[in-house]
Formats: C-alpha cells, structure tokens, sequence
C-alpha cells in the first residue's frame, strides 16, 4: 500500500509532549481517553481481496474495509466473529456482502495478521472553540511483539482547510514529513503469522532461465508443485474451504503431466515411482472433489426446478453433504497416514538429491527442448479439434479436453520462455476452450453417477419425509444437465474455432522455437 497524504511517521526522537505543546501554540488541544484494541486483517488463503487493492479489518464483530493506494475506508459493517475462518454468506445481507461475495466466491476468509492497536486522539479547535481537525497518534504491533512504527494521521473537518494547512506547516516544522501508509503495521502482522503479501498464487510458477538444462529446469518445476501441494494441505485437512482440494488436485495433476512431457529428462525409474505416486494422491482425493462437484452444481441448480421438488432435491443434497463429509474425514486420514508421508520424503530426497542419471534429454537446453514439447502438444490439439462438429462423440470431447489439459500445463511451465502478451493471449483463448469442455466433462460425469444413483438407491431415502420426491428431483436434474451439454457442446466448438486461429494467424510462433532458440540456429 502507498501512503496516505494525511498520515505521517514520527519521528523516533520527537516526543509527543513536545509535539502536542508545538500544536498547543496556534490551537486548543482536547485530549479523548486512549484507546487499545487488538484487530484482525482477514484475506482469502491466495490474496484475492489484496489483488482488488483492498483490506478488511476486523475487531470483535465490527468489520472495516480499506480500499485504494490512501488506504481509504469504503464500508464499515457489523458481521461475524472471525475465529478460525468464516464465509462471505455470513456476513448480513449489504452492501459489504455484496462486494466479498463475488470477489471470494467458495474461498474463506482467513485472518492474515494480528494486531494491536494503540490510539490517543486529540481534537484541535480554533480560537472561536470549533474543532477544526482531529489528531491520531498510534502503534500498531503484532501480538507478542514491540510496537514497530508511530504513526500520526490528521482528519480535517471540511470547511476549515486554512487551518488544515497551518497544521500540517507545525508538523512539519516539528519534523514530521515521512508519509505513511495508515495500515502500516499490516506486513509486520503478516510476518508475525508466517505470511507475506501475494505469497501464493496456484497459477504462476517462478520462471525458468532459457539457459538452464532441461534436467535443472524439470527439477525447478517438480520442485514448485510439491511445495503448491504441501502448501495447499493444511487448509486440506481442516476442510477450511473446497478451494484448498481444487488447488491441491491441481498442482498433482501437473505434476503428472510433467512426469509424461520430461519422460526423457528424468530417470526411468523416478520416473515411474512419481507417475504411481500422482496416481496414488489423485485417486485418494477424487471422491471428495467429485461430490464438491456435484454440490456446488446443485446450489446454481435448484432454482431451475419446479418449486414442488425442491424438498426432494434439498433432501438428496444433504445426503450427498453427509457423504461428503464421510470422504474428507477418510481422505484426511489418507493423507496423515504413514503412506503418504512416505510419499512426500520419497517426493523431497528426490529434489535434495545430487543429480545423478538422468535420461537423454536432461542435458539439452530448456529452451530448445520447450519449443519440441509445445509444437508436439500444439499441433495435436489442432490435428484432434479440426474435426469437431456437433455430432462429435462425448468420448472425442475427451480426448480433446484432455489434450488441452496437458498443452495449457506445458505453455504454464513455459511461459517464461516466450514474449509474455502473446502466451497471456493464447492462454486467454485456450480457457475458454478448456471451461467449455471441462463443465461439459463434469455434467457427463454427474448424469452417470446420478443415473446409478436412482439405479441403486441409498437405504436413508426410506427414513426421509422427502423420499418419494428424491427419483423425481434426481431425474430434473438429469434433464437439466442434458440441456446445458448440448449448449456447452456447441460453445466448445465456437471457442476452438477461436483458438485454432488465434494460433495460426496470430501467435504461430507457437509452432516454432522460442526466440532464444531461433538466435541460435544457422
């Protein structure tokens, strides 16, 4: 955050008996009791309202949101005690819901530093007894520790900027000019909980250097995917929110899909021992992710059905809410098992191990090697897509997803070898492409799984009240599902058409080596 234009340091020598007698010269000063409080700076795991240029504050139930450069206070709400984490949807119904909620959708709020606030106010008035501004003097400090910085803001009262100006001239004279940030113990409580500032993004990986092996540069990225992973665990095993599985799944799928593009970069036998581990995790965390799925599709569904199903439908729902709980308890139990921690050592003496044998290609220069994988992934997403039509099979759709999958993975890993607006674009292009078709995959999922669900029946559905109109909810559902494949099958092939030609007319440079590589051929 930049500073504010009426927030000021002190300076560590002044005083402040000596500053408020400077200020007591030209006005009359009227002392308010001191004021402490210990606040609470909230944020999803990945920064998303720190992204949007804003902070929340909160202390006890009272909730402050800061936004812009001057740290300027938008909304000032009651709403829920923060604990461990809570949801936008629990704040009351306003207008400061109305901005979380579209800004954090599924993710939690989490607090990301702890404060102590410490405040002395005085009123300054002029000669006639009005007040003409208000003076703070505070520390903010983590918990446990020192106060790290005095801060000294000025609110002038409208009407009275003569006066305002003649207090910022004693400031001044008093040594008071290093603006600051009114939240400027906010990174200092970060720290004090482990964090920093846009310390995790699931999407971007640090870049590669054109230069390095391909052995040091496959190394670099295992070694990113595993930390995404470690990271997202925690979150995982509270179940704080859905986001921390997604992430997790994510950042395994990757690195599956690294395994298969460096099959000649790793050795053989690591390489078979990482693709049965990713095998391992994704298989563990399916369940829970599927039926994360098939809740969240209920939530954007049940407005759509008729009004007298929806006791049948809320009923299937809480079952499949019991199950799910059912499936994270099993995979949290997974995970901390002796099994998995085997796991993620075998995953770490792997990185921390000299390199030894590696295959064929380890050698070979990342850049060079990049340009080869990306025209090969490039090339057969366009040779599978040219014959996309309406009448396409789901299993062709598949295919197509999943070469998608894997040429997005490898433009990710690579994208710092290529000119960066020309990758964002075709990355742009290439997500709409894999939307499209994943939502189509995850409904085609959702129609078989529920049609073997009406086939074969849970035993609660005789103890629910709502039972006879479980099969006829479930079976609305189904019918909505096929409506909007059919509309998402043809929204693929629209965003492909686009793809394919962004790639041919704008960004062929795809099909060729990455500048670095082009430098160097004769």
């Amino acid at each position: 955050m930049q500073p504010a234009s009426d927030t000021w340091a002190l300076p560590k020598g002044l005083p402040v008996k000596t500053l408020t007698g400077a200020l007591a010269r030209s006005f009359a000063l009227d002392p308010a009791p001191e004021y402490r409080a210990a606040v609470t700076y909230a944020d999803s795991f990945d920064w998303r309202l720190y992204r949007q240029g804003c902070l929340l504050r909160c202390h006890d139930r009272f909730w402050t949101l800061y936004h812009g450069q001057q740290g300027e206070v938008t909304l000032q709400k009651d709403g829920p005690e923060l604990k461990t984490s809570c949801f936008p949807w629990e704040f009351p119904a306003g207008p400061l819901r109305g901005l979380l909620e579209p800004v954090l959708e599924r993710r939690c709020l989490l607090p990301c530093a702890r404060l102590i606030l410490h405040e002395r106010r005085i009123n300054l008035r002029n000669h006639d007894g009005k007040t003409v501004a208000r003076l703070s003097i505070e520390s903010q400090y983590p918990e446990g520790g020192k106060p790290c910085q005095r801060l000294l803001r000025l609110f002038p009262v409208r009407g009275y900027e003569q006066e305002a100006e003649s207090l910022r001239r004693i400031l001044a004279e008093q040594g008071v000019s290093q603006k600051a940030s009114p939240l400027s113990g906010f990174e200092e409580g970060c720290a004090a909980l482990g964090r920093r500032p846009l310390d995790y993004n699931a999407k971007v990986l640090r870049p590669l250097h054109p230069e390095d092996t391909a052995g040091k540069a496959a190394r670099s990225i295992h070694r990113q995917l595993l930390e995404l992973m470690e990271v997202n665990l925690p979150g995982l095993l509270a179940d704080l929110d859905i986001e921390f599985l997604h992430d997790f799944r994510v950042a395994v799928r990757r690195m599956r899909s690294a395994a298969s593009l460096f099959k000649r970069v790793f050795p053989e036998a690591e390489l078979r021992s990482l693709k049965k581990d990713c095998t391992l995790l994704g298989r563990l965390s399916g369940p829970t992710r599927d039926l994360d799925v098939h809740l969240l599709s209920g939530q954007e569904t049940r407005s759509l059905l008729p009004e007298y199903l929806w006791p049948g439908a809320d009923a299937f729902w809480e079952e499949l809410a019991a199950r799910r709980r059912e499936e994270q308890r099993d995979l949290a139990r997974a995970l901390t098992g002796r099994k998995i921690r085997a796991l993620f050592k075998r995953r770490h003496r792997f990185l921390e191990a000299e390199a030894g044998k590696m295959g064929p290609d380890a050698g070979l220069p990342i850049h060079s090697l990049a340009a080869q994988l990306v025209r090969r992934r490039c090339r057969r997403v366009l040779r599978q897509g040219q014959s996309l039509h309406a009448a396409t099979s789901d299993e062709e759709l598949h295919r197509l997803r999943i070469a998608c999958k894997k040429l997005r993975y490898s433009l990710e890993f690579f994208t710092s070898l290529y000119p960066p607006q020309e990758m964002q674009a075709l990355l742009h292009h290439l997500k709409k492409v894999q939307d499209a078709l994943g939502t189509f995959n995850d409904l085609s999922i959702q129609q078989a799984w529920l049609q073997d669900y009406l086939g074969n029946p849970p035993p609660e559905w005789g103890k629910s009240g709502a039972s006879p109109l479980i099969p006829a909810a479930v079976g609305a559902l189904m019918q909505e599902m096929h409506q909007k494949r059919q509309g998402l099958r043809a929204q693929a092939m629209e965003a492909f058409r686009r793809f394919a030609r962004c790639i041919r007319e704008e960004h062929v440079i795809l099909l060729r080596p990455p500048p670095s590589a082009q430098q160097e051929s004769p």
